[in-house]
């Protein structure tokens, strides 16, 4: 167990949050005819510090997400030094942060492009160990293909069933990448059907994608604070979950 020392007031409350999160997601998985075990709950730690963040690893929480490469590298290089945690960028990544990228994350979780493929390709072979060399292994990473599934101008993400299966079909062909799946942001709706569609397109195309012949699919990362419950019972497997575990910051 990570040894925390800071705040106890924060921990408790971190704590508290997080087991209510459980909660709530088990909950919805036991409605949607689901097992709490399918579902892996993500906190996304971007602008928290990391006296926050080591507060929820002492709640027992092991996967994390950044949106900004350049956040995350000025904050959990340390923090991973004293702490076995899963790591993953799920906001956009820009080409000149792929070097950055290749050696802080396990996982990409927002590939939408071939030339970020490219770059993030690049950056991982140089980024591999001296380790990796003697052994001879390719580096390797896991990546997620993020989908625009409400086609929002906006809004990053492949748009459109014939972009990503040229996007998987490129990435496929990359020995150091492993795919593990699809993700998606619904509209910031009140709107349940519009939400609920973005997670049905998403479900489809991760269906598709199987009988295309990625049968290494087994993450479909959907569903945030205010609609995870709408994405437990249209399937998916991730939750990215921020104000509900960190609370909302009084500005």
């Amino acid at each position: 167990m990570l040894s925390l020392v800071g705040d106890s007031t924060l921990v408790s409350d971190i704590r508290s949050r997080v087991e209510a999160v459980r909660e709530r997601v088990a909950d919805s998985c036991r409605s949607a005819g689901r097992s709490p075990n399918e579902v892996s709950i993500m906190a996304v730690s971007k602008t928290r510090s990391a006296a926050e963040i080591r507060s929820a690893i002492e709640a027992g929480v092991d996967l994390f997400g950044e949106s900004r490469v350049q956040e995350a590298a000025e904050k959990w290089p340390d923090i991973r030094r004293n702490s076995r945690v899963r790591l993953e960028l799920v906001g956009h990544l820009q080409r000149n942060k792929a070097d950055a990228a290749a050696r802080l994350f396990d996982c990409v979780a927002s590939i939408d492009a071939i030339r970020t493929v490219d770059a993030l390709e690049r950056r991982l072979r140089d980024a591999s160990s001296v380790e990796q060399a003697e052994t001879s292994e390719e580096p390797s990473m896991d990546v997620l293909v993020e989908v625009n599934t409400s086609e929002e101008p906006q809004k990053y993400g492949v748009v459109g069933a014939s972009a990503l299966w040229e996007l998987l079909d490129a990435i496929a062909e990359r020995p150091c990448f492993r795919l593990r799946g699809l993700m998606t942001i619904a509209p910031l709706v009140e709107d349940e059907g519009s939400i609920r569609h973005a997670f049905r397109s998403l479900r489809r195309l991760y269906e598709q994608a199987h009988d295309r012949g990625f049968t290494g699919f087994d993450t479909l990362s959907m569903g945030m604070s205010d609609d995870y419950h709408l994405a437990i019972q249209e399937g998916s497997t991730v939750v990215r979950i921020g104000t509900a575990i960190f609370a909302r910051r009084a500005y």
